[in-house]
């Protein structure tokens, strides 16, 4: 817009310095003289301004990748055996998604080549946090709380698996030697499953459909050193 207003404003003077000397010239050249210098001085910025027209065209199906994030209560606590200590379990996973300073986060570095949703689970319904299927731009955090009552791992590659059947009955022509669709599910927890159906049999269901299953393990495997009854 800065480019088009300068252009414009410098088309706009020239032409009416060139109309000034060009007054006694018969028409249709009075108008055309200057109109033809002041396309030149504004393509002139142009060029210099260098705007350059992008066009994006997806050939294929891209590949997606599911983030699901573990926002149980558990993922609060810090661990002293990382190095950053300082910091819980949901927030290490959140700054490993989103990047830092240094580090570039795993959403930008895949944003361009595949499809990427982030969502968020306990127990219950998982919530879609980001995708990048709407068009909307990277936030620089995602806004999660620990405030989960139980862990459900099953609930991510459920919903997981939803979707990538729905994409799949979409489409109008597939190779039938070709999977379901080239996805994979990340799960980001401290693995402290205690509610919901068993994620082993989930997950051998989404690799049989051609959906990898990563697990992410976040927290200390050393045991806690004693137990308090909470609760009866």
């Amino acid at each position: 817009a800065v480019v088009l207003c300068l252009s414009a404003t410098a088309a706009a003077v020239v032409f009416w310095l060139y109309l000034r000397e060009s007054g006694k010239v018969a028409s249709p050249y009075r108008y055309l003289l200057p109109t033809l210098r002041a396309a030149a001085v504004a393509f002139a910025i142009l060029i210099l301004a260098g705007p350059v027209w992008h066009r994006r065209q997806v050939v294929g199906t891209l590949g997606r990748v599911v983030f699901a994030v573990d926002t149980s209560e558990s993922m609060s606590m810090t661990d002293t055996s990382e190095s950053d200590a300082s910091s819980s379990r949901l927030s290490r996973a959140l700054r490993m998604l989103t990047g830092d300073d240094t580090n570039l986060g795993w959403l930008e570095s895949l944003q361009e080549t595949h499809e990427v949703d982030v969502i968020a689970f306990s127990s219950g319904e998982p919530s879609l946090v980001w995708s990048s299927s709407d068009d909307e731009p990277l936030p620089a955090a995602l806004e999660m709380e620990p405030d989960g009552q139980r862990t459900d791992l099953s609930t991510g590659m459920a919903t997981t698996l939803a979707t990538i059947a729905s994409l799949a009955s979409d489409e109008v022509e597939r190779d039938p030697s070709a999977t379901m669709s080239r996805a994979a599910l990340v799960v980001l927890s401290d693995g402290r499953d205690n509610t919901g159906n068993a994620p082993l049999e989930l997950a051998e269901r989404l690799e049989s459909t051609g959906v990898a299953v990563h697990g992410f393990g976040l927290g200390s495997e050393d045991e806690p050193s004693d137990l308090g009854i909470v609760n009866v």
